[in-house]
């Protein structure tokens, strides 16, 4: 999988392979692991496969639509903030760890489209790679 990160699974076909192959494991931690790729792909063609996994809590466990949430976020697309903004609430969503994660995805789209998304990059020399809901910052922006 981590191979095929940086290649791969940086590309539309390989996007909509791995969303495809969430539901052929009952693995919770792969699909996690699936859907985590899929957030760090920078394809908006995820953004309705992920929305849907977010909003189906019969099929999916709340690890999975968690971190189906936490994409949407790193994505940043303006597409996601329907599903983002919804299962933000409670009226939408009891599960407590998908109703947060929401609001993290949520505001982090929302400061992406703000301020742009090289606001929302790493410091400099900032060792970690990944993109997160909830972007690191230097002290002195805070």
């Amino acid at each position: 999988m981590f191979r095929l990160k940086e290649s791969f699974l940086k590309t539309v076909p390989g996007v909509l392979l791995l969303l495809e192959a969430i539901d052929t494991t009952d693995s919770v931690l792969l699909q996690h692991e699936m859907a985590y790729n899929v957030g760090q792909s920078g394809c908006e063609e995820a953004v309705p496969r992920l929305a849907a996994i977010v909003r189906n809590r019969d099929k999916y466990n709340l690890v999975t639509r968690h971190e189906a949430a936490e994409s949407l976020g790193a994505l940043g697309f303006a597409s996601a903030i329907p599903v983002l903004t919804e299962f933000a609430s409670s009226k939408h969503e009891p599960e407590v760890a998908v109703r947060e994660t929401c609001e993290l995805a949520l505001t982090r789209v929302q400061m992406s489209l703000a301020a742009g998304v090289d606001a929302l990059a790493p410091p400099i020399g900032c060792p970690f790679v990944s993109i997160d809901p909830s972007p690191a910052f230097s002290s002195h922006l805070l």
